[in-house]
């Protein structure tokens, strides 16, 4: 009977797979904030750490809102932190860790296990692997499609490395539908009558929203 209780008791003291979730994503939010706050993260001096932490919240969970010009504020290394940041709110960090864990082969734990499902919101366990390999194919698919066009309409502006550069982050952050991007205080809009442009951003969120 005292094993019982103290089972129950131990038991009771966990996490729930929500919670984890949750925090899961608090966790990246707070440490992304920081390193945006570092100075070799910034072109000039670091906006204050409430900035970093809302732009942070705001790259994690896709809403493009921003306190700041992302490419006047963030260097290259700032601004690949972001760039991750959109990916990982976009698919979500326990979709990366469960991914990381299947590649290296690490046994994975039934707690574990239920942590992904809940993130995932799904309810069979035996669906997992391939329901991960489904949704890395599909955004690796969709994002080199963006790349791609992205690509042949910034790297004759910008040059092949930047444009490239450029072709990369965009396409990230159109899949995500993050909002953000490295064209300054005015966006998009001098490009509002591109083809390309004007194809491929919709294209990228409606694919990316459709998951």
């Amino acid at each position: 009977m005292k094993d019982i209780v103290l089972t129950r008791r131990k038991h009771s003291g966990r996490l729930s797979a929500p919670k984890k979730v949750s925090l899961s994503f608090l966790a990246v939010i707070i440490i992304g904030a920081i390193v945006l706050s570092l100075p070799f993260s910034n072109k000039k001096e670091a906006a204050s750490f409430l900035d970093n932490l809302f732009i942070a919240t705001s790259a994690v969970c896709v809403t493009g809102l921003s306190p700041l010009t992302v490419v006047d504020q963030y260097n290259l290394f700032g601004q690949t932190v972001l760039i991750i940041l959109v990916q990982i709110g976009g698919l979500g960090f326990l979709t990366f860790l469960y991914l990381f864990l299947f590649l290296a082969r690490q046994r994975i734990t039934l707690s574990r296990k239920l942590v992904f499902t809940e993130a995932l919101n799904q309810n069979s366990l035996s669906m997992l692997p391939r329901l991960l390999k489904t949704i890395f194919i599909y955004t690796v698919s969709i994002e080199t499609i963006g790349l791609i066009f992205f690509s042949m309409f910034f790297i004759p502006r910008l040059g092949a490395l930047k444009g490239l550069y450029y072709g990369i982050w965009h396409s990230i952050s159109a899949f995500c539908n993050a909002g953000f991007d490295l064209c300054g205080s005015t966006s998009l809009v001098a490009y509002n009558t591109n083809p390309i442009i004007n194809f491929i951003v919709p294209f990228e969120i409606i694919m990316g929203g459709l998951g």
